[in-house]
């Protein structure tokens, strides 16, 4: 079984770092056949979760649209359960579950059609709540990576390949968080890709050629941290933001050359060789 192409669109991640290596067990992809991502049946909402003949499911992720289980009948896909946070009530316009799942399928099947995310297999509603049914990705999100300061250059380039056809189509997605990114590889698809998960609105690109698109996305700001106050009554929430280049970049595999060790090293090398020691005699 291959895990890297070499095709154009799909570079050697050949990961070296030692940082890096953990990624890897996220990837392994199940053996025997895909399943049945329609296969619903058995499948109970209980609160904030999903059952299956009584046995919780698998909580895969979490977001403010909704949260996302394994797939009981299909190792190929998983289950998005719509559910909106704290925060999505707070700054949201009020829409429903309803129509935030049905988004989430519209903006899946855009991205799936760009070749830039995972394919969207069916709606479905159970009593009260809503459910969508989407191809899952088996790998590690970019906050993660970014986390463990492990993006390098080859992982850049993977997402510099989604950027570049969503400016190409045009579009961008009004969430560009890590979060809403997975570098992985599908059941239908083993080669090691970056996809885009989220299934939050999409936005047109002000016209302009392919190069300015492209640094339009790299320069969009993305809201990073929110505050409540509760007790300011003119500005109950502070935003901060930061561009999507610098979320990359504040999660780069650090130069060896900046670490703590290599400054205090040189430091110590340059007051020695300045120093004056008086003779021994």
């Amino acid at each position: 079984m291959q895990l890297f192409s070499r095709s154009a669109d799909n570079i050697n991640v050949g990961m070296r770092c030692g940082r890096q290596d953990g990624w890897r067990r996220h990837c392994v992809i199940p053996s025997g056949a895909p399943g049945q991502p329609d296969n619903v049946s058995g499948i109970q909402v209980r609160g904030r979760r999903l059952t299956w003949n009584g046995r919780r499911l698998r909580c895969l992720g979490a977001g403010s649209l909704g949260k996302v289980f394994e797939h009981p009948h299909a190792p190929s896909a998983v289950i998005k359960l719509a559910i909106h946070s704290f925060g999505m009530l707070m700054m949201g316009d009020g829409q429903s579950r309803e129509a935030t799942i049905e988004e989430d399928a519209i903006v899946s099947g855009r991205l799936a059609g760009l070749d830039v995310g995972p394919r969207s297999f069916g709606l479905h509603r159970l009593g009260p709540d809503f459910l969508l049914v989407k191809e899952r990705v088996y790998g590690v999100t970019l906050a993660a990576l970014a986390r463990s300061r492990a993006i390098d250059m080859e992982v850049e380039a993977l997402v510099d390949i989604v950027v570049r056809r969503m400016a190409a189509a045009g579009l961008t997605s009004e969430d560009l968080l890590l979060g809403n990114f997975m570098m992985g590889r599908t059941m239908r698809d083993e080669t090691v890709r970056v996809y885009c998960v989220d299934g939050n609105m999409l936005r047109s690109l002000p016209a302009g050629s392919d190069a300015e698109r492209v640094q339009q996305i790299y320069d969009t700001p993305v809201a990073v941290r929110v505050r409540f106050h509760p007790y300011d009554t003119r500005d109950p929430l502070t935003v901060s933001y930061e561009s999507f280049a610098t979320l990359l970049a504040q999660g780069r595999v650090p130069d060896p050359a900046s670490s703590w060790w290599h400054r205090f090293k040189h430091t110590c090398e340059r007051l020695f060789e300045a120093a004056e020691f008086p003779s021994m005699r």
